[in-house]
């Protein structure tokens, strides 16, 4: 026997806890509407001597815990929501704890739909902050504008910061100032053929274009 802890709960369940049987089929209308992207919808009103075998229908993971237990923890998640507790943070728990998404998901949605509907929106997917068949965490934020570059063209204020850069060149150098990435309206260019010191100051809004063996970093 081990213990699953989730959100003010404790799960008691055989065997690890880390490994479930295949996310369960979704209940028909009459007993629970499968989930949709906006969560699980439940039937309110679902009677609570009702509720433990609902539970444990569609999540197999608890299927060993008593009709106290169950309903204990269904009644801690309407505790939590009264007291307005983050759903992403409990449903991450459920998950640390060693259900799969679904089955927290569902052990949520289940408990809360029958037992305290008023808070169904607590627990969609959006509110938990998990979709089916996608990562539960944010899309990575864009790439902040590169300080330092070689060859390529670069739009500044996306690509470039903008600023002032310096390279010391090795063999043939060249940079331009565009004001568009066609790469014909030149505003200012610079060419060393045997290489050397050479710097520019690109604005936002521009592009610059850079060949040759030079890496330009920013002073300023």
């Amino acid at each position: 026997m081990s213990a699953m802890i989730l959100g003010a709960a404790i799960i008691v369940v055989s065997g690890t806890g880390s490994s479930h049987s295949s996310p369960p089929t979704p209940a028909p209308t009459s007993t629970g509407a499968p989930a949709t992207s906006s969560g699980w919808s439940n039937p309110a009103g679902l009677s609570r001597t009702a509720l433990p075998d609902m539970i444990r229908s569609h999540v197999p993971a608890v299927a060993t815990v008593s009709d106290v237990d169950l309903l204990g923890i269904a009644d801690s998640y309407c505790s939590a929501w009264s007291r307005e507790a983050d759903p992403k943070t409990i449903f991450q728990k459920g998950v640390e704890s060693g259900f799969s998404q679904e089955d927290a998901q569902l052990l949520m949605s289940l408990s809360t739909g029958a037992l305290c509907p008023q808070f169904n929106d607590r627990v969609t997917y959006d509110a938990v902050g998990w979709h089916p068949g996608g990562a539960t965490s944010a899309p990575p934020a864009p790439a902040a504008p590169a300080t330092s570059v070689g060859e390529g063209t670069y739009k500044v204020g996306e690509d470039l910061e903008p600023g002032s850069y310096k390279a010391d060149c090795v063999g043939h150098g060249y940079w331009a100032r565009l004001r568009d990435d066609s790469g014909t309206d030149i505003i200012a260019n610079d060419l060393k053929a045997n290489g050397g010191p050479m710097r520019f100051t690109a604005k936002k809004g521009e592009y610059v274009e850079i060949s040759g063996g030079c890496t330009f970093t920013k002073i300023k």
